[in-house]
């Protein structure tokens, strides 16, 4: 029987994916939570440059950790405290207006004198908060280096502006990435007043708008990073549905991950979207030694092809490699049947990979110690430089856990709703959730015997029988279909099993079968269904 084009190419991905996949679950080496009696999260943390850290995180709490005179004006307010490398906060400040300031990307950095500038989302006009347009803006404060605020600005017009990051420039300027639907007030005309545009615009010292661009056609247009290209112009990374205007001719299928290069005035240089026909799109990329660059993201597209892994279902983690022209060099999928949120990734010592932080609803796949009734973990994913995983690591408990950031080296930060698992002394309803990572390194080999496993008889018409050597540890093996959906489980095979294929769909098969420690490479074997 001849084999579809696409069961085909499923069946080389998932045999390249399973010669290389090796999986060791890096330590915890030391957590907190911190935060109050309410409801408190980490939204991004940055290095110092004497040692230690600034994070942005979001409270409605005042007490435990957030200090009593930050008393939240309104539903949130933002957080700012310096930590040292143990997790011990050394100062804290507070600011917002009486609504909801932050959202998952707001962003704080340390800027060349010495203070910080972070951006974030609000809906006030008030305390803090000046010249706000409506609905949502850019809100961007700049900090002196003991978190005393020295000016803040809000940025939009009179629809919604959603700010994304935020980078220092030579010459103590900062670009500032942000989505919009707006088409005034601070915000140049657009094509599309309905859906966003990728908004960026610098500023001076002192908040003023030097240089304002919006990027995009008539759909939804967003970035969400933005790096030095090797010849001196600026690589963004973020997502597109428009096929007009800046879009016209690139080809753009549903939603796609885009990269736009620009120079340093914001003249368009080049573009490239990624993706196939459903939904992908770039959260975070990092400059690579060649010169390139590797985005970060989501996919939910069976169609991509990738040289390592494997579309599981829903949303996975999506690491594409690229050229310095853009091209395409390598791509991995990342995840299990159910939906992971990546956010943040950053490079490993020595040019060793790749460490990716976001969580995971997903039991199965690659996520492969989740084995709690949990709502969401944590997922940290570590890849080599060629994207082979090599580490794997679910974290959190029965509650909700977000991961928001990371830095080095491999401090995750993110937050939690659980008190249990692998969280400790949780104290409101929700806290900042900090941990320290140990690095993965090494990649263990397959015992021989695992090779043992035979299938028989294939092609297959009622029952299939899977044999191998008995000398090894529980395992266990997961049967999926050609578009990576799960279709059986063995949690703990040994030995001999058999399944009965009866009622299942003709059609290639694949059998996933790893050690439950994950400290080996899982082996793939494949069998077809005939009736």
């Amino acid at each position: 029987m001849k084999i579809p084009f696409l069961l085909l190419f499923y069946t080389i991905f998932f045999f390249c994916s399973a010669c290389l996949f090796a999986q060791i679950q890096p330590a915890i080496a030391w957590q907190k939570t911190l935060g109050g009696p309410g409801n408190d999260i980490i939204e991004d943390i940055y290095p110092t440059s004497d040692g230690n850290y600034i994070l942005f995180a979001l409270a409605d709490s005042s007490g435990g950790d957030v200090a009593i005179d930050c008393q939240p004006h309104g539903i949130h307010d933002i957080w700012i405290f310096k930590m040292d490398p143990a997790g011990n906060i050394i100062w804290q400040k507070c600011f917002g207006g009486s609504k909801e300031e932050g959202n998952p990307y707001s962003k704080i950095i340390q800027t060349s004198d010495g203070g910080y500038l972070f951006i974030t989302e609000s809906w006030s006009s008030d305390f803090d908060v000046e010249g706000h347009h409506a609905y949502s803006d850019a809100w961007t404060v700049k900090l002196d280096a003991d978190g005393n605020l020295l000016w803040a600005k809000s940025f939009g017009g009179y629809i919604y502006d959603v700010p994304r990051n935020i980078y220092e420039l030579p010459g103590q300027k900062y670009m500032l990435l942000s989505r919009t639907t707006s088409s005034d007030g601070d915000v140049p005309p657009s094509m599309d007043s309905v859906l966003s545009d990728a908004w960026v615009f610098i500023i001076d010292d002192e908040g003023n708008i030097v240089t304002n661009k919006i990027y995009g056609g008539t759909g939804d247009d967003s970035f969400f990073k933005a790096l030095p290209a090797a010849d001196g112009n600026i690589a963004l990374f973020g997502l597109t549905s428009s096929t007009d205007g800046d879009l016209a001719g690139m080809g753009v299928d549903s939603v796609d991950g885009w990269m736009l290069i620009i120079d340093t005035v914001g003249n368009i240089v080049s573009g490239k979207v990624y993706g196939g026909p459903n939904i992908e799109y770039f959260f975070d990329a990092l400059n690579t030694p060649d010169g390139g660059y590797i985005a970060f993201g989501e996919t939910g597209d069976p169609a991509v092809a990738v040289e390592n892994g494997y579309w599981h279902g829903d949303q996975d983690y999506w690491a594409v490699k690229l050229a310095a022209d853009g091209s395409v060099q390598w791509q991995g999928i990342y995840g299990g049947s159910e939906r992971e949120q990546f956010r943040r990734a950053m490079a490993l010592p020595d040019h060793s990979g790749f460490m990716l932080a976001g969580s995971t609803n997903s039991f199965d796949g690659d996520i492969i110690n989740n084995t709690t009734d949990s709502a969401r973990d944590w997922w940290i994913l570590q890849i080599d430089e060629n994207g082979v995983i090599y580490s794997s690591v679910a974290l959190g408990g029965t509650g909700t856990d977000f991961a928001y950031a990371i830095a080095e080296p491999g401090i995750v930060v993110g937050g939690t709703f659980s008190d249990d698992g692998d969280v400790v002394d949780l104290d409101g309803t929700a806290d900042g959730w900090v941990i320290q990572l140990s690095y993965a390194t090494g990649v263990p080999s397959s015992p021989e015997s695992l090779q043992t496993l035979q299938v028989f008889p294939n092609p297959a018409n009622s029952t299939v029988q899977l044999q191998m050597d008995d000398d090894l540890q529980p395992m266990r093996l997961e049967i999926r279909n050609a578009l990576g959906q799960l279709r059986h489980t063995i949690s703990e095979f040994s030995a001999t099993a058999t399944i009965n294929v009866t009622d299942w769909v003709p059609g290639l098969y694949f059998i996933v079968v790893s050690l439950e420690s994950g400290q080996m490479a899982p082996l793939v074997r494949s069998f077809e269904v005939i009736h």
